[in-house]
């Protein structure tokens, strides 16, 4: 009962579908085993999936009785267009692979190659950026190919087929619970992000690891203590320049570094450089071209910089800075054509707003891409 309460207080619509997955699931277990040991375990699977249902409806109520905001619910979300913008998101990125199958657009970039192949009219209406195919397994044949398609499939199957082979023998409740973890977070991952999400991947990376390991040896050899010990130590290592580094960027934020890095950001901006050469630095890239002055000063490295991050996270703020350095370097009709594609759902007043601080440094280079500005 306190799982399906909190369930229905998150509002996930993933909430509402993990535990009929999880009934599901374990009905298949019972009839393909025809093990009368996993019919209780279906009995209370299904009794959970009930439980949650009801816990989700009667959840408007009980905001009504106790006189709160009527928050959104699983529920009202179902109603929502997102399955038109997932299917708009797997033609892009269908697209998208045919074009460069072999090695795909690169990592962390169908963001950007989606912006330049042109977004369809029902995402781009809705959002100013797009940076999931909303199904792992295109995301990595998009930004990885057919190279990324297959070392997945290597990682993957023989682990899977592990994990099939010893829990179709005999069966443990327990370990069945564990495997229904790692099968609904992988099928999550058809329609959703969610292994892009450290928690998620976290979660169904320790639950295959509990499946695929096996019995622990009585006293491991000596290469094995040395091999995890240096494995400890690396990931300590890298889980300490990632606090570091995520520590610098919230305070950067904190500061308005975002904002402008000139004058008395000028210290964030040296601590953001550093970063950029480090785990996060597509954040902290995204940071430093967010906060570029729009002028001709060092011009070449901000086009370059705008050019970059455009790649991964191609914002209306991002598209119109890396235009007016276009346009201030000479390069007018090439920024014109970018600000084409900005989406329709860019605020005019933002676009203005960059567009007249670029005109300071030169009026009569901005003034083409003035004729592009969205409309309100």
């Amino acid at each position: 009962m306190c799982s399906s309460d909190l369930s229905a207080l998150s509002g996930s619509r993933a909430a509402l579908a993990y535990p009929f997955m999880v009934a599901a699931l374990a009905w298949i277990r019972a009839r393909a085993g025809r093990s009368s040991a996993a019919l209780p375990l279906a009995r209370r699977a299904v009794l959970f999936a009930v439980l949650t249902l009801i816990a989700h409806a009667l959840l408007p109520f009980l905001n009504d009785g106790l006189a709160l905001s009527r928050a959104d619910t699983a529920f009202s979300r179902l109603n929502e267009s997102s399955w038109f913008f997932r299917l708009a998101a797997w033609e892009t990125a269908i697209r998208l692979f045919l074009a460069q199958p072999l090695a795909g657009v690169g990592p962390g970039q169908f963001a950007g190659a989606a912006f330049v192949d042109g977004l369809p009219s029902r995402i781009d209406d809705a959002f100013h950026v797009w940076t999931s195919a909303h199904n792992f397994v295109l995301q990595v044949a998009v930004e990885w190919g057919l190279i990324g398609l297959a070392g997945l499939f290597l990682v993957l199957w023989p682990m899977l087929r592990q994990v099939y082979r010893d829990r179709s023998q005999a069966f443990d409740p327990a370990q069945w619970w564990v495997a229904s973890v790692v099968a609904i977070e992988l099928l999550h991952a058809l329609v959703e992000y969610p292994l892009g999400s450290a928690h998620f991947l976290a979660l169904t990376a320790l639950s295959l690891g509990l499946l695929v390991g096996g019995a622990p040896t009585a006293k491991p050899g000596t290469y094995r203590r040395v091999g995890l010990l240096a494995t400890v130590s690396l990931v300590s290592f890298l889980l300490g320049w990632l606090w570091r580094d995520y520590a610098v960027l919230d305070e950067t934020r904190a500061t308005g570094a975002g904002i402008t890095l000139a004058g008395s950001s000028s210290a964030d901006a040296a601590r953001l450089q550093a970063v950029a050469s480090g785990p996060l630095a597509p954040l902290a890239k995204r940071a430093l071209c967010e906060g570029l002055v729009l002028d001709k000063q060092a011009l070449a490295s901000k086009l370059a910089l705008t050019e970059e991050v455009a790649r991964f996270w191609p914002s209306p703020a991002v598209i119109i800075r890396q235009s007016a350095f276009l346009a201030l370097g000479g390069q007018a009709g090439e920024g014109a054509r970018l600000m084409t594609r900005l989406p329709r759902s860019t605020d005019p007043l933002l676009a203005a707003l960059l567009l007249d601080q670029a005109a300071r440094e030169d009026p009569s280079a901005i003034a083409a891409l003035r004729a592009y500005l969205p409309r309100q």
